[in-house]
C-alpha cells in the first residue's frame, strides 16, 4: 500500500476539501497563464477579453447592487484559491497576474466582477509599487488589497451593462 493511501480506518476527506484543492489547482493553471500573457503579449492584444471597458469614477458612483450570497461566497472562495495557487507557485506572482486569474475565474462562472488597474498619486511615485491591480464585486475588494493610495485609471467588467450581477 502507498504511504499516502488511505488504510480502512481512515475516512476520506469531506467533499469540501476536494473542490478547494481543485479550485486551487485551476487557479495554478490560470495565474501560469496570466504570467505568460503578460511576459509576452502587449496589453493592447489581449484588454479586450478582459471584458467591457467601464470608467472608474462611474463604480463609486454606482447603486449598490443586491447582494447574491451564493455567488458572493463563490468569489471570495476564488479569491482564496488563486491566493493559495500563487503561493505553490515559484517566484513571485505580481498583482496583475492575480487579478487576470481571478477576473478569469469569476467570468468563467458568469459571476460579475471588475477589475481594476490604478496608479499611486503622482506625488507618492517612485517606486516598483506605482502600479496595481485587483478585482472588485459590489463594492467589496476580493484580491489586490484594499490598497486606497491607487487610483483606478481603468476598469473591466463581466458583468452586463446596467443590470444586476449574479
Amino acid at each position: 500500500m502507498p504511504p499516502d493511501a488511505l488504510r480502512p480506518d481512515e475516512a476520506a476527506p469531506p467533499h469540501g476539501v476536494w473542490r478547494a484543492r481543485a479550485q486551487v489547482a485551476e487557479a495554478i493553471a490560470a495565474l501560469v497563464a496570466a504570467r505568460l500573457i503578460i511576459a509576452t503579449v502587449p496589453l493592447a492584444r489581449w484588454r479586450g477579453a478582459l471584458g467591457r471597458q467601464v470608467d472608474p469614477a462611474s463604480l463609486a458612483k454606482a447603486e449598490p447592487l443586491p447582494a447574491n450570497l451564493t455567488a458572493n461566497l463563490a468569489a471570495r472562495r476564488l479569491a482564496r484559491a488563486v491566493d493559495r495557487g500563487a503561493e505553490r507557485l515559484p517566484g513571485e506572482t505580481r498583482c496583475l497576474a492575480r487579478a487576470l486569474a481571478l477576473h478569469a475565474m469569476l467570468r468563467r462562472r458568469r459571476i460579475g466582477a471588475t477589475l481594476l488597474i490604478g496608479v499611486r498619486p503622482r506625488a507618492e511615485r517612485g517606486s516598483l509599487d506605482d502600479l496595481h491591480a485587483w478585482v472588485l464585486r459590489h463594492g467589496e475588494t476580493l484580491n489586490g488589497g484594499a490598497d486606497t493610495c491607487h487610483v483606478p485609471l481603468v476598469g473591466f467588467s463581466t458583468e452586463p451593462p446596467n443590470a444586476a450581477m449574479p
